[in-house]
């Protein structure tokens, strides 16, 4: 912290010891706490009476438990940190029975003098684990420093240590405001304490004062340690004080003979500490006679031991000499000091008797005063292949020997006389496999593997298969590596793997398609990873699908009834993990539920050949054919984390609900990727997510009403110019969706779009805040197609400049578009193509603001229906049409009522009309409540313009008509005729009957109603469409498009088929590529297609597509530009413009009150023309080149 920070904090803490700071008093002087591990006998017979293994989980706890510390504001304010010194390899005292306080006490008593030697450096904290059953979660008594603890998360283990040094509860100031809630730290009261940590609590009151009133005492300070320099190993023994003590650690402590290379090779260090004198010592170490022909030393002029001495009759030596093996070399030792010394040993194979080799290293004195240790090499015996019965009986297989396996072992323990159906591998402890060598369990036979090393050879091996009947049980950290099929489940076998690493197998857990019955699969807490080199080489021809450099997925799950739930070990508190993978779980038809699971590194790549799956991979969890239950840490629900990180795609479903809640997802190319659930449900909620692609993406996903929701996520998007945020839609022939996308919070550092909305039907976007951050993004809310969809309540706000639009929507079909803020893009709302047909538009309540271009655009012909008293307020900002706006999309306003209903200017001068009007406009209300969108309502003089085909227009005419009739036609069949006897309408509903329309229309009405329909009946429905489709008649390019993408859209995802041929996706592609506006609404529908590709989005620029008028072959819009300038301008302006169309186009030039003023030719091709304003008094004043480009300019004489 700086100087003024503390000066500060002294201020308001003042009984803090001035003994705690530096000579400054400002600097707090750090201190170190060393706290030392222990083990009762309750824990270790909890993990099977195993003490290696027990000592092990309490290591890892107390170091999970210390990082908590150390990231607390113990370290980064209070300059205190806390580490592991030493794990003593004795067992602590039994409690007894009644008194916890004494049993502190005897456990502080039993370390001082268990290790006397440490002196005034022995531990600050003892922290004991314990499963004694009175003890609860935990305990920190404070009595002498000792913590006990029950093994529960790393939070709790840090709250009793907390206690340990001065710490009290976390008050509750206020009653019920508990700062728990509201800023937790690991000293909030035991029920919440698995909460994440803050440094301080001042919001709540808590401050450096009430921290540290107990700890940063006047005797504390004056206490201060330094860091200890000595780490002793975690087997350390103090030696008594007039003898020395040795320590011998292994790095291979069971080598194998052909199988790896250097396998037979185990290197030791020999730690030496010498007693209370000052003397000169040897060490030498030796092999018995006995034991010559199965191992021998190894010569390496690295380490200490160079010299192999022979003694006849006896032993062989390996003694530290002077090069050459001259003189031995003696070590002056001073009292206390340490020596740490190594050496190799080879082990030649042969060894088949029940123990170990027992072997020894020694030291000597000039006076000759010895002291020695003995050590036990346990080597690896070899199984050759068959059924344990038989190796067992030819005394083949070891009970207490490392194993190297070669060929296929069958685990049939029943068929052993009086053995029973059980065998615990714990007594092997370390498996090998050699090249294509695995392990089977028969049926009806079980097989333990607590703590058990299982790993490959040179090449892999095929891994252990589970047969149908049979039973497997791995736990408690055991490591299973280099397998093709880890763990291979038949139907009707059993596996639980709980608390297990999973390294460098090409797939760790996998559902087998032999066998009858149902997979019986447990997966918790586990690990799995490509790590190091990647995965060994293939065993040859036999293994397939062939390995690549890394596993493909450590889960795989087909067909398997019933589910697959992956969560953490609740004995162990294990989270599980998944790492550098081409999947991190993969399920075929399989519901799949996933809790506390990290999941990094999961990158695309082509499927390699042979392998299951979609072409490309790179999901961390993909579900096809089932359903998706994926939940971390979210308002509401409390399970463990669940974080993705470098990741292609996070959650990526077909065809299956999904639910994906409370994931921390960070550096992804894709975060949620859920496509073709017909009927099923989508919640995406309380998820953070940082992408580059999509952030979250929902298509052909129907949903259900009332479960179908993409709300309250926190969604930043960097790295991709085509990326969208949230993009959602395809639910053309799912009429009665009723989705929401809401409440989400999406940045647009770099992309295209914040949230897209693409052919939906009544989707509800509301109350989301896009932030158009980078100078790049196009659009902040983009609605394109679609009916009947909601935007309301909705902030864009724009601090990265450009030319991009708040929100924008093009052929969206009776749209409500209501009480949005857009503040800050160019466009603040921006309307192309045909918004009406079935009803008008509704756009009310609407606040535009810092709008550079204008807070209202309607394209080129674009049509809205009348917009009456709406309420839309402009403030300080314009508004543009094009030619014909004021007869079909008129907005009516009273000024009188607020000022802001009308724009500063706008264009043309008879698109709004200010009348007074008794009843008040359109109000949103209070700010915190978001009204509903009222529901469509008919315009009859709309209505009537679009059947008798007057709704005119500049350049998109045709297509706006035809689509718009289209629309009227299918909301007759719908639901009737709005205008019986009008005779207007009737003759357009006979003539509809003979230009082929109505059978347009029939064909889209049919697809909408394939969504309520069952599997079966959906298909015979799609067949019959399909022969309707085929009918069309029409060659207008919004004709042929539409009737290709009907007939694509019937073959594919209408029957559940989200897979397309080549030439589909090329059929697609062109079409999306082309101008909505006059090619039709198919184009928006190929889009929609589109997003089932698994490639980068594709960003559309339709203003490029559609940039000068009606299609052609010799006019393909590329290139098309105008430009102003000067601007401000005098006396004349110079129009510079390219591809303008084969005839020319007009230059129009209006006044504020959109009046035509001034108007030129612009000759073919490209030029520059100029235009006299002599005459026209100095203002602003609008331009037109329709179709291409409209603008603001200043006239200055």
């Amino acid at each position: 912290l700086t100087a003024l920070t503390f000066i500060f904090l002294i201020s308001t803490f003042f009984n803090v010891s001035a003994q705690c700071f530096e000579a400054d008093g400002v600097t707090v002087r750090p201190s170190y706490f060393n706290i030392w591990v222990a083990v009762d006998q309750t824990w270790i017979d909890f993990y099977g009476g195993d003490e290696a293994l027990a000592r092990m989980v309490a290591k890892q706890g107390a170091d999970d438990a210390i990082d908590v510390l150390n990231e607390s504001a113990f370290n980064t304010t209070f300059e205190i940190t806390f580490f592991r010194g030493f794990a003593p390899s004795t067992v602590a005292p039994v409690y007894n029975g009644s008194d916890k306080t004494g049993w502190c006490l005897d456990i502080r008593a039993f370390y001082d003098a268990q290790y006397p030697c440490f002196g005034a450096s022995g531990p600050d904290l003892i922290l004991l684990f314990t499963k004694e059953g009175e003890i609860g979660t935990g305990h920190g008594f404070g009595y002498d420093n000792v913590a006990i603890v029950s093994g529960a998360s790393s939070f709790v283990i840090a709250h009793e240590l907390g206690h340990t040094i001065g710490l009290e509860h976390l008050p509750q100031p206020g009653g019920s405001s508990n700062c728990c809630v509201n800023n937790p730290t690991m000293m909030c009261i035991p029920s919440s304490v698995n909460a994440l940590i803050t440094p301080l609590n001042t919001a709540c009151g808590v401050t450096f004062d009430w921290l540290n009133s107990n700890v940063f005492t006047s005797q504390f300070c004056s206490t201060i340690r330094s860091k200890p320099s000595f780490y002793p190993g975690d087997d350390f023994e103090c030696p008594p004080p007039t003898f020395s003590g040795f320590n011998i650690f292994s790095e291979n402590p069971n080598p194998v003979v052909g199988c790896k290379t250097d396998g037979d090779i185990t290197t030791y260090t020999l730690t030496f500490k010498n007693n209370n004198s000052n003397t000169h010592r040897n060490f030498r170490v030796l092999i018995p006679d006995s034991y010559a022909a199965f191992v021998e030393f190894v010569e390496d002029p690295s380490l200490d031991f160079t010299c192999i001495k022979d003694i006849p009759n006896s032993r062989k030596e390996f003694w530290i000499t002077e090069p050459g093996c001259g003189n031995e070399q003696n070590f002056s030792m001073m009292p206390g000091e340490t020596k740490i010394l190594k050496f190799k040993i080879r082990y030649l194979g042969g060894f088949q008797a029940f123990g170990g080799i027992l072997l020894s290293a020694y030291n000597g004195t000039i006076s000759g005063q010895q002291y020695s240790i003995d050590f036990t090499l346990r080597p690896t015996a070899s199984v050759s292949g068959g059924n344990f019965s038989t190796l067992l009986n030819n005394d083949t297989w070891k009970l207490n020997r490392p194993l190297l396996i070669s060929g296929n072992v069958l685990m049939n323990m029943s068929q052993v006389p009086g053995w029973g159906n059980t065998y615990n591998f714990a007594t092997n402890g370390t498996l090998y496999f050699a090249a294509g060598a695995g392990l089977e369990v028969a049926a009806g036979n079980t097989v333990k593997m607590p703590h058990v090393r299982m790993e490959g050879c040179s090449t892999m091996w095929k891994g252990i298969t589970v047969r149908e009947g049979a039973t497997l049980e791995m736990n408690m950290l055991t490591s299973i590596s280099d397998a093709q099929y880890a763990v291979n489940v038949q139907k009707g076998g059993t596996a639980v793997v709980e608390s297990c690493k999973f390294l460098n197998n090409n797939f760790g857990i996998r559902t087998a398609p032999e066998g009858n019955g149902v997979h019986q699969i447990t997966a918790l807490g586990n690990r799995f990873a490509t790590t190091g080199a990647g995965l060994k080489p293939s065993w040859g021809s036999g293994q397939q699908p062939a390995p690549g450099e890394k596993g493909f997925t450590d889960i795989y799950a087909n067909n398997l009834t019933g589910g697959l739930l992956v969560d953490k070990d609740p004995n162990f508190g294990v989270t599980n993990e998944f790492s550098d993978l081409h999947y991190g779980i993969l399920a075929e038809n399989t519901h799949i539920t996933v809790r506390d699971a990290i999941f990094t590194n999961i990158l695309q790549e082509t499927r390699p050949s042979g392998y299951p799956g979609p072409l490309f991979t790179g999901s961390a969890i993909y579900v096809s054919g089932g359903n998706a239950d994926i939940k971390g840490n979210y308002t509401g629900i409390v399970p463990g984390p669940l974080k993705m990180d470098n990741c292609h795609v996070g959650v990526n479903t077909r065809g299956g609900s999904i639910a994906v809640e409370g994931c921390e997802m960070s550096n992804m190319t894709n975060g949620v990727v859920a496509l073709g659930g017909i009927n099923k449900s989508y919640t995406v909620n309380w998820n953070n997510i940082k992408a580059s692609d999509r952030g979250i993406s929902v298509f052909y996903q129907s949903g259900l009403p009332g479960a179908s929701a993409v709300s309250n996520n926190i969604v930043h998007m960097a790295g991709n110019t085509n990326g969208a945020g949230i993009a959602i839609g395809g639910q053309e022939m799912f009429p009665q969706n009723e989705g929401f996308v809401a409440g989400n919070s999406v940045t647009v550092e770099e992309g295209a779009t914040g949230i897209q909305i693409g052919v939906a039907n009544k989707l509800k976007v509301t109350q989301n805040n896009v932030s158009l951050a980078g100078g790049g993004a196009r659009f902040g809310i983009r609605m394109e197609g679609g009916d009947q969809n909601t935007l309301n309540c909705n902030i864009v706000n724009n601090p990265g400049g450009g030319n991009n639009d708040g929100i924008f929507a093009i052929h969206a079909s009776r749209p409500g578009v209501s009480c949005n803020t857009t503040d800050g893009p160019a466009r603040g709302l921006h309307f192309e193509g045909m918004l009406a047909g079935k009803s008008r538009a509704d756009i009310a309540g609407n606040t535009l603001e810092n709008n550079s271009t204008a807070g209202l655009l309607l394209g080129t012909d674009a049509v809205l229906g009348p917009q009456a008293h709406r309420g839309n307020r402009f403030d300080g900002v314009d508004a543009l049409a094009g030619p014909g706006a004021d007869d079909h999309s008129k907005f009516t306003v009273d000024a009188a009522e607020n000022p802001d209903f009308l724009p500063s200017a706008w264009l043309p001068f008879a698109w709004f009309e200010n009348i007074s009007n008794p009843s008040p406009s359109f109000d949103c209300g209070a700010s915190t409540t978001c009204p509903p969108t009222p529901a469509p309502t008919p315009d009859y003089s709309l209505d009537i313009k679009i059947v008798k085909g007057e709704l005119g227009g500049a350049t998109y005419q045709a297509a706006n008509q035809w689509l718009s009739q289209r629309r009227f036609y299918e909301l007759v069949m719908e639901g009737g005729n709005p205008y019986p006897g009008n005779s207007d309408v009737s003759a357009f509903l006979s003539q509809a009957q003979t230009n082929g329309l109505s059978a347009y229309a029939n064909v889209q009405t049919g697809i909408r109603q394939l969504g309520a329909m069952s599997e079966g009946s959906r298909a015979t429905a799609a067949a019959n469409l399909l022969t309707l489709n085929a009918a069309l008649t029409g060659s207008a390019s919004y004709q042929v498009n539409e009737k290709l993408v009907n007939q694509i859209f019937l073959q594919t995802v209408a029957v559940g088929n989200l897979e397309f041929s080549e030439t589909q996706v090329a059929t697609l592609e062109g079409i999306a590529a082309l101008c909505p506006l006059s090619d039709g609404e198919a184009v928006l529908r190929a889009r929609a297609l589109l997003q089932l590709l698994p490639g980068t989005p594709a960003h559309y620029d339709d203003f490029s597509l559609c940039g000068g008028g009606e299609r052609s072959e010799k006019n393909n819009l590329v290139g098309k530009s105008v430009r102003i300038y000067p601007n401000p301008a005098n006396d004349a302006l110079s129009i510079d413009y390219q591809s303008v169309g084969d005839l020319g186009g007009q230059f129009l030039l209006f006044n504020a009150q959109g009046q035509l003023v001034r108007q030129i030719t612009l000759p073919p091709g490209q030029g520059v023309a100029q235009l006299i304003l002599n005459g026209l008094p100095s203002g602003i004043y609008w331009y037109s080149v329709p179709g291409i480009k409209e603008g603001k300019v200043i006239i200055q004489h």
